[in-house]
């Protein structure tokens, strides 16, 4: 401490330190405020919801820029967090512009995924470098609990410019930028929107299921570790078992609950789009190694393992549809036979038990998908059933064996999948059917023999399947005619 030379207060590091980051804390809050304004008024965005998120992130920037000379100095460093986490969530609302998206399914697959994760439910769809499907958020609810933590703002006055925004739940789904036009992959949405289902379940459901299991875990952990002796000397043995089991027990939990929630949302994704989420699955992991330990890919359970649970739910789904294809819909089977003959092939791929034996070779996978396979139907069933009523039936696609064969044979003749029937009386095609269509169509093709397959052949495909999405949306809302009502 030193003497200020004008007779003020003393010089502290921590003052003199806390008086920069003030000045550069208003620079910054002002600037994501404008940035965010910005990006709400001029954006070209394809739904509402980036811009939603955009007001969201500007009238909280703007009131922690109204409060910051009440701040108090030891807090000026949360403040600062807090602006950098606004400043890097508008990355998510600059990045869903309709020329990095492809804007012509986005407004049906938000409200696609509104319609099953719940009404107050907005998404923001935008691409990611890593070839991957990611979801994020929410967004609204980790402001609320933010700005309830700075005791000097008052979140009367937040709440009070938000408006009805504070009972939404905003979430950024994020796809492979290098995949924006393949919506054929785009099924994967189906598995996030399950993410939000999945931690519902399990944040009321999982410590009450863990702390049931935990003690039988502890137990094998112990008699593992002592049959299994570290070298270490035998004044600290006991010690070191007790923090070695207390830390195995902890992974243990994160891999049992990570595990389970990946499985629950590829069941919600098969749930939503039959084979077509098996289809996407399959083609997606073939870039990937079947049979890794969870430990070593970030606790995600083994591909060949998801796939067979994925198969499992679709299993009887194929076979009627094999059985229609040669029976009684017989007609149908050259457009339609290659799409599930391929997804039945994958029977002999999830035979192997390599992926097993992988997560048996290391004890704390072992017992945390030996606990998944314990509570693995009832978890599945509490999910699915959670799920609004009148989409509480799962996708078949053995039902809608007529109309996926009328809509690939328009996909035959170039033409968008995007109704049925017969003009004046024609319907809307369901999102799902077109995209089981589009799957149909690429199989027939793709086993035919024929010179198919090139970026060039996909993106004809995709282009005529976006222009199907966009076309049965319009015609959905524009025509008294809904695709709910051909689910009755």
């Amino acid at each position: 401490m030193t003497h200020s030379p004008s007779g003020g207060p003393a010089w502290t590091e921590d003052s003199w330190r806390s008086k920069i980051l003030q000045r550069e804390l208003v620079i910054q809050v002002e600037s994501v405020a404008r940035l965010a304004d910005d990006l709400q008024d001029n954006a070209d965005f394809a739904t509402d919801t980036p811009s939603i998120l955009c007001k969201l992130i500007g009238c909280t920037a703007s009131l922690i820029a109204k409060y910051l000379p009440q701040t108090p100095p030891h807090k000026l460093r949360d403040v600062n967090e807090l602006c950098n986490t606004l400043s890097a969530h508008l990355r998510y609302a600059e990045r869903s512009v309709i020329g990095l998206t492809p804007w012509s399914m986005i407004q049906p697959a938000e409200i696609f995924m509104t319609a099953r994760a719940g009404a107050n439910c907005r998404f923001i769809i935008r691409p990611k470098w890593g070839f991957n499907y990611a979801i994020f958020g929410e967004f609204v609810g980790n402001y609320h609990a933010m700005i309830k933590n700075l005791e000097w703002i008052p979140t009367k006055e937040w709440l009070d410019e938000i408006d009805d925004t504070i009972n939404l739940e905003i979430y950024a789904v994020s796809f492979p930028r290098i995949g924006r036009l393949n919506c054929l992959y785009h099924v994967n949405w189906g598995h996030e929107v399950g993410h939000i289902l999945a931690r519902r379940w399990l944040k009321s459901n999982f410590p009450p299921l863990w702390r049931e299991k935990q003690t039988k875990i502890a137990k094998a952990l112990t008699e593992h570790v002592k049959a299994n002796p570290p070298p270490v000397t035998s004044d600290i043995l006991d010690d070191f078992i007790k923090q070695t089991v207390f830390d195995s027990l902890k992974t243990t939990m994160s891999l049992f609950r990570h595990g389970l929630e990946e499985l629950l949302c590829d069941a919600v994704a098969v749930h939503l789009f039959g084979p077509a989420a098996l289809a996407a699955a399959c083609e997606f992991s073939a870039r990937y190694y079947p049979d890794i330990n969870p430990l070593g890919q970030s606790e995600y359970p083994p591909w060949r393992y998801r796939l067979r649970h994925m198969l499992d739910a679709c299993e009887n789904d194929l076979e009627r549809c094999e059985e229609a294809l040669d029976g009684d819909k017989k007609s149908l089977a050259d457009r339609l036979t290659p799409y599930v003959t391929w997804l039945r092939d994958t029977n002999r791929f999830v035979e192997s038990d390599d992926d097993q034996q992988a997560v048996d070779r290391h004890i704390l996978t072992k017992l945390a998908y030996d606990l998944i396979e314990t509570v693995w139907a009832d978890a599945r069933d509490d999910v699915l059933r959670s799920l609004p009523e009148d989409v509480s039936a799962p996708y078949q696609l053995c039902d809608r064996l007529d109309t996926i064969e009328e809509l690939v044979g328009k996909l035959d003749a170039n033409i968008p999948p995007n109704e049925v029937g017969s003009w004046p009386e024609t319907q809307p095609s369901l999102f799902e059917d077109i995209l089981n269509a589009g799957w149909a169509f690429k199989m027939k093709v793709a086993t035919s023999g024929e010179d198919w397959g090139k970026s060039d052949d996909h993106a004809r495909l995709y282009r005529l399947l976006l222009k199907s999405l966009e076309a049965s949306f319009v015609h959905e809302h524009f025509n008294a005619k809904s695709p709910e009502k051909q689910r009755q």
